[in-house]
């Protein structure tokens, strides 16, 4: 730096421009206190001002008031700029700035060494050395070829009564000590406006080198030998930005194979190892060549991980019409869900998945998923039964309450379920379920359709004696098959042609037939109520044909079941 001159050692106020040609490069010096590849090469590129305010003022530590230097380092580029103070009066003072990290820093006065003919500061370097030539390098006895060397020029102290050393010249002693990591430097320096373009090249290489040496030297001290850790982070501080170009370019390479290879790996192994449960599943509006079919389900994945999956489409399960592209395929399903009590639904198709926060992925799907069936519809019951005499305008004699169970998760929309009622091999009555609807759990569904009781008087015999062992403990055993199934008036052939071959035979109680038959009778055609029972005495005599029409009856049977079978054929007439 170039001084007017007006500017002396006991008043740097100014603004100061860095002058890089009367200077040696800055780059070792820096390196040796852990600065970072790239900002020694943009402090070396760069120009820096220094904005310098010398005054005095109370010294934070005592109060007395001392000299204090206010500096404000900054360049052309974004670098950001450094600020401190340095307090000439000897103390430690911390300091920290965002380029040489936290420091402790002494300033002061010093004088000239007495007894020397040269002018040279009277210091003594304040570490530990292992040449003596450093310390005498440092206050200018020396060059840096080890050849005696004329001193400084100075300037003679005006505003200063006690020094350390004479008074007979002036410098500025600054110790600064670095905290993390561990390095030295001392500074001396003088009016540089009174030196020649020489001294000063001399002087700013004596303060490079006795840095330089001081931090070599602070290394050599057992008690400030910096540990491995300290190397390690020393290390990185200096080459930071060659380790992160390096992670960079690293992770260019890896993260594409991480996200397009390795995460759908990872994805598609917890697909394949987790377990997937049907929470529901719906067959809607069957057509003879499609059906709407939805499937609600999970996945169970192992270990900390989330899946979201978006709406898909995979065999077996799609949110729109499905037209069965293998007609026996679907059939050989339906066959397995209305008659297997346990089964596997497959699952097949393209889903796409999202692992916690992870961008999408697409992964393959094809699993068996465990699953009930109907078990063909096992604990089918008809919970009561009653002839309706006479029949309603539309013929219907018959209506019937059955339950039909489903154990599975899977609703079924039928349709129109045309059956016919036997006991035994005789059909003694047709019915028709209208728009039968599966749901899980227990169906109420009613049977609305036509006894035969012509049938019924003409095979009464056989009948009797086939259901003997029911009837004595008060039961029919009635056996329901379907017969055909329709929706929108269109014959549905797989569920027709499967539940056709299904046989639902159960008990219904043979009193309770009776009694809601009667019941209904005398509620709804009271006028007849009086000729039934009058023709009943006139034809009296007739009860023992009856009676032995019902021989194969058990004696045990009570008297109201004789009564009910004798006046059956009697009803018919109504």
């Amino acid at each position: 730096m170039a001084a007017p001159s007006d500017i002396s050692i006991e008043n740097l106020t100014g603004v100061w421009m860095l002058d890089k040609k009367l200077s040696t490069d800055s780059d070792p010096l820096l390196a040796l206190q852990g600065i970072n590849w790239v900002v020694r090469k943009a402090i070396g590129m760069t120009e820096v001002t220094v904005k310098i305010k010398h005054f005095e003022a109370p010294s934070p530590t005592t109060g007395s008031t001392i000299s204090q230097i206010a500096i404000s380092q900054s360049t052309n580029v974004n670098l950001g700029g450094t600020n401190e103070t340095r307090y000439l009066d000897w103390q430690e003072y911390p300091q920290e700035d965002h380029i040489f990290g936290k420091t402790i820093v002494q300033s002061r006065f010093i004088g000239n060494s007495n007894g020397v003919a040269n002018p040279v500061p009277s210091v003594e370097t304040r570490t530990e050395t292992r040449d003596p030539n450093v310390t005498r390098y440092l206050r200018a006895e020396i060059d840096e070829n080890c050849m005696p060397h004329d001193g400084f020029l100075v300037e003679k102290p005006l505003a200063f009564e006690t020094l350390e050393g004479g008074k007979d010249g002036l410098w500025i002693q600054v110790v600064i000590r670095s905290q993390e990591p561990k390095w030295i430097a001392e500074q001396l320096p003088n009016s540089l406006d009174k030196l020649s373009e020489s001294q000063k090249l001399a002087t700013e290489k004596k303060e490079v080198a006795a840095a330089e040496h001081v931090e070599d030297a602070t290394h050599a001290t057992p008690s400030l030998r910096p540990t491995k850790w300290q190397k390690v982070k020393r290390h990185y501080r200096r080459f930071w930005v060659l380790h992160v170009a390096g992670l960079i370019v690293l992770l260019a390479i890896l993260l594409p194979c991480l996200f397009l290879l390795v995460i759908p790996s990872i994805a598609q192994d917890l697909l394949n190892s987790g377990s997937i449960v049907i929470d529901a599943a719906t067959v809607l509006q069957p057509q003879n060549d499609s059906v709407l079919l939805s499937i609600a389900w999970h996945i169970y994945v192992p270990g900390p991980f989330t899946v979201q999956t978006e709406p898909m489409q995979v065999q077996l399960a799609t949110s729109q019409y499905t037209v069965f592209e293998n007609y026996t395929s679907w059939q050989s399903f339906v066959h397995n869900t209305i008659f297997s009590n346990t089964g596997g639904l497959g699952l097949k198709g393209k889903i796409i998945t999202q692992l916690g926060n992870i961008k999408k992925l697409g992964l393959d799907l094809d699993k068996i998923i465990p699953s009930n069936g109907l078990n063909q519809l096992a604990g089918f019951t008809i919970d009561s039964a009653t002839l309706v005499l006479p029949a309603e305008s539309d013929g219907t004699n018959l209506i019937a309450n059955a339950t039909l169970p489903n154990q599975s998760v899977l609703a079924m929309e039928i349709g129109n379920t045309s059956v016919k009622i036997q006991a035994g091999d005789i059909v003694i009555g047709q019915g028709v379920i209208e728009n039968l609807y599966l749901t899980p759990g227990n169906n109420s569904v009613q049977i609305r359709g036509t006894a035969n009781l012509t049938a019924i008087l003409d095979n009464i015999s056989t009948i009797i004696s086939k259901q003997a062992q029911y009837i004595r403990n008060g039961y029919l055993s009635l056996t329901t098959k379907v017969t055909e199934i329709t929706y929108n008036g269109s014959r549905v052939p797989y569920y027709s042609d499967e539940m056709s071959t299904l046989a639902l035979t159960t008990q219904t109680p043979l009193l309770g037939l009776l009694l809601n038959t009667l019941s209904g009778f005398l509620h709804s055609n009271a006028t007849n109520v009086t000729s039934v029972l009058a023709n009943g005495s006139k034809e009296h005599s007739t009860r023992s044909t009856s009676t032995n029409i019902l021989k194969g009856i058990p004696t045990d049977s009570t008297e109201l079941e004789l009564i009910a079978s004798y006046h059956l054929k009697r009803l018919i007439k109504l």
